[in-house]
C-alpha cells in the first residue's frame, strides 16, 4: 500500500520509492529509505498532505509524493 493510504496513528515500514531519480534522492535525504520505520501523525481531508514522523523529525509530504512511498505493516 502506499503512505497516502495509510491512517492516522499508524506505524509502517517503507518497502520501496516508485519514484523518480531526484525524487527517491529527496525522499531519502529527508530519512524516507527503505527498511525505516515511519508513524502517520496527520492525514488531512481532501487530498491535503500527510504528516509523518521519521527518525523523531517531522515532515509535511504532498499526497502524490506519499503515492510514491510504498509501505508495509508492522506485525506486533
Amino acid at each position: 500500500m502506499s503512505l497516502s493510504e495509510v491512517k492516522e496513528g499508524k506505524t509502517v515500514r517503507i518497502a520501496k520509492l516508485n519514484a523518480p531519480p531526484g525524487q527517491r534522492r529527496r525522499l531519502m535525504n529527508l530519512g524516507l529509505i527503505p527498511g525505516e520505520e515511519i508513524r502517520v501523525l496527520k492525514s488531512a481531508a481532501f487530498h491535503g498532505p500527510v504528516l509523518i514522523e521519521v527518525n523523531g523529525r517531522e515532515i509535511a509530504l504532498g499526497r502524490g509524493i506519499a503515492s510514491r512511498v510504498m509501505v508495509e505493516e508492522i506485525q506486533s
